[in-house]
């Protein structure tokens, strides 16, 4: 308290002079007409200033509660839309309404929707790291989607974490299919670019247009048919090989990828085992 005393004892002719200025402010205001319009213009300015950035956090919040909001919609649709098992009919607007209204259908795919809290795009093994996990319902070999195409697939989980690996993933190896044709082969990524990936195993014979879209095949028990995953840019074949080499620009950027969808395959464990009696019984 003493030190306090002090202090304002020294700068007492500072406290002073501030208190004369804002007097002869204020005075200058009030009795002169350019200067109380020139306060007034400033003060406004100012005041517009300050509700237009608490207008912006208002509104950053509500879009931050939207887009929650959003995503739980999208999980809802998405199990409606892929209740069908033809796939590539559902590009049709009819074919959407008909699976969207028929209540005998039941999906066997459950879309959980989670969003990406680290990656890695410039590594020859990247991955994705989502806040969902094992307390979610997520497991390892779940597939992974975002609203523009393919993601990857899950390989690790915790109680609240997963990991995915993603199709930039030099292990990483998709069944795909091409949207004209119908001719399928595997998608790898050949360590390269993160924007592109490759297709191979499509017979040379085989036309391939270009920019011709590519689709998962609906093989895997991971993924279901029809989920877009990148466009034909370029063909190339290897002197005496009888397959091309598709170069495929992927549809899901990596560098801005924030959230996404993980599909939870509810009829695998029925298709797993008809899979394997069936193997069995084959004696393979």
């Amino acid at each position: 308290m003493h030190t306090l005393l002090q202090f304002l004892g020294r700068s007492y002719p500072l406290f002073l002079f501030i208190f004369l200025e804002l007097v002869c402010l204020v005075l200058m205001i009030n009795h002169h007409h350019y200067q109380r319009v020139s306060y007034l213009h400033g003060a406004n300015a100012f005041n517009g200033y300050i509700d237009e950035k608490i207008s912006g956090w208002g509104e950053f919040l509500l879009l931050r509660e939207s887009n929650e909001q959003l995503l739980a919609y999208n999980e809802t649709l998405l199990s409606e839309v892929y209740r069908t098992d033809n796939f590539t009919d559902i590009n049709s607007k009819e074919a959407v309404t008909d699976t969207l209204c028929d209540p005998k259908n039941n999906a066997p795919y459950i879309f959980h929707s989670a969003k990406v809290i680290n990656r890695t795009v410039n590594r020859q093994h990247n991955y994705l790291t989502i806040n969902k996990g094992s307390n979610d319902g997520i497991k390892a070999e779940m597939g992974v989607i975002s609203n523009e195409g393919l993601v990857g697939i899950v390989k690790n989980v915790s109680a609240n974490y997963a990991t995915v690996m993603t199709l930039i993933h030099k292990e990483s190896k998709i069944s795909a299919l091409l949207s004209t044709t119908k001719n399928f082969g595997s998608l790898r990524w050949n360590g390269k670019s993160a924007l592109m990936a490759q297709l191979y195993d499509i017979p040379s014979y085989v036309p391939i247009p270009m920019n011709d879209t590519l689709v998962t095949s609906g093989f895997s028990a991971i993924f279901p048919e029809g989920i877009p995953i990148g466009i034909v840019k370029e063909k190339s074949i290897s002197k005496g090989d009888s397959f091309y080499v598709l170069d495929i620009k992927l549809l899901t950027d990596f560098h801005t990828l924030y959230n996404v969808y993980i599909i939870e395959y509810t009829d695998l464990e029925e298709r797993l085992q008809l899979e394997a009696s069936t193997i069995k019984g084959l004696g393979e």
